[in-house]
C-alpha cells in the first residue's frame, strides 16, 4: 500500500467516525466531548484528502494540510479535556501556537526554503499537543474508564516518540513506516476515544440503575444488594450490621402546603445531611417517597448504632433553609441490628420496619430499636389498616350519639357524634383503630365522612339541638378542614350555630400551630357567615 492510498483509507474512516459521533450525540445533554471529537476527525479527514491527490502547489498544500492536522490534534485535546473535565481552555493556546507556527513556516519557507523546516515545525506542534493530551489522560483518568484512558495516553506517548525520532534522525531518512506509525496511532486514538465513550456510557447507566434520581443516594435495588454483601462479610468477621430506617414525619403536609418543589428540595437537603453524618464505609439510600435508610457496616458493638442514631437526630433537627423559607421536618427512626435481631436481609429489614412503625405509633419524632414481638404487632397493625380501608370504601362505619346535658339541671342540649367500628365485624375499639387511621392518613377522608353524616343526621332532628364532632390533629395538618366543614354544612343545611368542633389538646403541641389556629378561625368565620 502506498502513502496516498493509506491516507485516503484513513480519511474515509475519520469521516465515518465524525458522522457517527454527531448522529449519536444529537439531542443529548453532556455530549460536548463527542462533538469536539467529531470536529477533530473531520479536520483530520480533510487533511488526509489533500495529501491523497497530486497538488498544483505542493508547498501550499503541505501548509494547509498540516494546519488541519494541527487543528485536528487541538480539537482532540479539547475533546479529551471535556471528557476528563480538566484543562478545558488549554486547546486555545495550542490552536494559537499552531496558527502562529503555520504562518511563520509559510513565509519562511517561501522566502528562504530550508530543508526540513516545515517538518520541524510540524513535529514541534504535534509533539506539544500530543504531550498535553497525554498528561491530561495520565493525570486525570475518569473513574470507571481507567483502562481505555491509559491506552489513549499510551498512544499519544507513542505519537510523541515517533515524532521525536523523526526529528532526531533527520527527514532525509523519512520512510513509509514513519508515516504509517503516525497515521495508525491517530486512527488508534479515534478507536480509543470511542472506547472511553462507551465505558463512560456503561458507567453512567450503572450509576442511573443504582442511584435515586432526585437525591443522588442509593436506590432500593442497590441497597438490597449492598446489604446482602455486608451481612455475609460481617458474619465472617464477627461484626455487626445496623439498619436505620428513617421516615419523615408528616411530609405530605409540606408538599400540600408549600408545594412539591419545596418538598423535593427538603428531600435533597436531608440526603446531604445524612451523607455528612455517616462514615465512608456506611451507605445512605432512599427507599421511595420520604423514607430513607442507612446501612452501618463493620461495627464492633451495637452501641455504635445508638451513637449514629443520636447524631442523625441532631443533624436533622435543624430547620431547612429552602429559598429563604425555614422548613422544620422531624423524623422517626427504626433500628435493627444483625446478627442479634436477624441474620438474613429480608428478616433484618422487616425488623427495622417493625421498629419504625412502633416509633411512629408512639407519637413520631422518636427512635425505636427492634424488640421481640414487634413484627407480630406490625402484622396486626397492617391487617387493621386493610380493614380500615375496606370499611371506608364501603362506608360501613357507624355513628353513635352520646347525649350532652347541663350540669345544673340535667337538660338535654345536644349530642356528641362518636365513631364506631362496623357492626358484625371483628370488634375494634376506637382507641385501637383511630391511631392507625391517623398514622396512614385515613383519618382525613374518615373525618370528612363523619362530619357529613353527623350534620345530615342533626339536620333531621325535630329540636335544634347542638351537635359536637371530634376532630383529629391530622385533619388540620394533612387535610382541608375548612372545606370539609363547609361541605358538610351546605349539603346538610344544618344551622352552623348548632355545630361544635372539638379539638384534642394535642393539636396545640404540633409544629403546625399557626396553621391550626388559622384553620379554626377560618372555620368559625364560615359558620358565622352562614348564620
Amino acid at each position: 500500500m502506498n502513502v496516498p492510498t493509506l491516507f485516503f483509507v484513513e480519511a474515509s474512516l475519520l469521516f465515518l467516525f465524525s458522522l457517527t459521533m454527531v448522529v449519536n450525540s444529537i439531542g443529548q445533554l453532556g455530549q460536548g466531548a463527542n462533538y469536539w471529537f467529531a470536529a477533530s476527525n473531520f479536520c483530520g479527514g480533510v487533511s488526509l484528502v489533500l495529501h491523497s491527490f497530486p497538488p498544483s502547489d505542493v508547498f501550499l498544500t503541505i501548509i494547509i494540510s498540516n494546519l488541519l492536522l494541527f487543528v485536528e490534534l487541538c480539537f482532540l485535546n479539547k475533546a479529551i479535556a471535556e471528557f476528563v473535565e480538566r484543562g478545558r481552555h488549554l486547546w486555545l493556546g495550542l490552536l494559537g501556537l499552531s496558527v502562529v507556527a503555520t504562518i511563520v513556516t509559510f513565509y519562511a519557507g517561501r522566502q528562504h526554503p530550508i530543508p526540513g523546516l516545515v517538518m520541524e515545525f510540524i513535529s514541534v506542534i504535534a509533539i506539544s499537543t500530543a504531550t498535553c493530551s497525554a498528561v491530561l489522560l495520565f493525570r486525570y483518568p475518569p473513574p470507571g474508564s481507567k483502562i481505555p484512558t491509559l491506552v489513549m495516553g499510551t498512544l499519544f506517548s507513542l505519537y510523541v516518540v515517533n515524532n521525536l525520532v523523526r526529528s532526531l534522525t533527520g527527514y532525509a531518512s523519512l520512510r513509509f513506516y514513519h508515516i504509517w506509525i503516525d497515521r495508525t496511532t491517530i486512527a488508534g486514538l479515534s478507536f480509543g476515544f470511542l472506547w472511553m465513550t462507551a465505558a463512560r456510557l456503561r458507567n453512567s447507566l450503572q450509576h442511573l440503575a443504582s442511584t435515586d434520581a432526585l437525591t443522588g443516594t442509593l436506590n432500593r435495588h442497590r441497597i438490597e444488594e449492598a446489604m446482602k454483601g455486608m451481612l455475609a462479610w460481617n458474619r465472617r468477621n464477627d461484626l455487626y450490621v445496623a439498619v436505620l430506617l428513617i421516615d419523615l414525619d408528616r411530609f405530605k403536609g409540606i408538599n400540600d402546603n408549600l408545594g412539591h418543589c419545596i418538598g423535593d428540595q427538603v428531600l435533597k437537603a436531608l440526603a446531604g445531611r445524612l451523607n455528612s453524618a455517616v462514615r465512608q464505609e456506611d451507605m445512605v439510600g432512599r427507599l421511595g417517597g420520604d423514607e430513607f435508610v442507612i446501612l452501618q457496616a463493620g461495627i464492633s458493638q451495637p452501641e455504635s448504632a445508638e451513637f449514629l442514631t443520636r447524631r442523625v437526630i441532631e443533624i436533622l433537627r435543624e430547620p431547612y433553609d429552602i429559598n429563604g423559607l425555614k422548613v422544620i421536618c422531624n423524623v422517626s427512626i427504626g433500628v435493627a441490628i444483625a446478627p442479634g435481631d436477624a441474620q438474613q436481609f429480608d428478616a433484618l429489614f422487616s425488623c427495622a420496619d417493625a421498629a419504625l412503625y412502633k416509633a411512629k405509633a408512639e407519637g413520631r419524632n422518636t427512635v425505636c430499636f427492634y424488640e421481640a414481638g414487634m413484627e407480630a404487632n406490625l402484622r396486626e397493625r397492617q391487617q387493621l389498616e386493610r380493614e380500615l380501608r375496606r370499611a371506608l370504601d364501603l362506608k360501613a362505619f357507624q355513628l353513635a350519639y352520646q347525649p350532652l346535658v347541663t350540669l345544673h339541671d340535667g337538660n338535654l342540649i345536644g349530642f356528641e357524634a362518636l365513631l364506631r367500628w362496623p357492626e358484625g365485624w371483628d370488634p375494634q375499639s376506637p382507641a385501637a383503630f383511630i391511631p392507625v387511621a391517623e398514622s396512614y392518613g385515613l383519618i382525613v377522608p374518615l373525618g370528612a365522612w363523619v362530619l357529613g353524616t353527623a350534620c345530615a343526621t342533626a339536620a333531621s332532628w325535630k329540636q335544634p339541638l347542638k351537635l359536637a364532632v371530634n376532630l383529629s390533629p391530622v385533619q388540620f395538618s394533612q387535610g382541608d378542614i375548612v372545606a370539609d366543614v363547609t361541605s358538610a354544612l351546605k349539603s346538610s343545611g344544618l344551622d352552623p350555630a348548632r355545630l361544635e368542633l372539638e379539638v384534642t389538646e394535642s393539636l396545640w403541641l404540633q409544629d403546625t400551630d399557626t396553621l391550626a389556629v388559622n384553620d379554626v378561625g377560618a372555620a368559625g368565620s364560615i359558620c358565622e357567615s352562614q348564620l
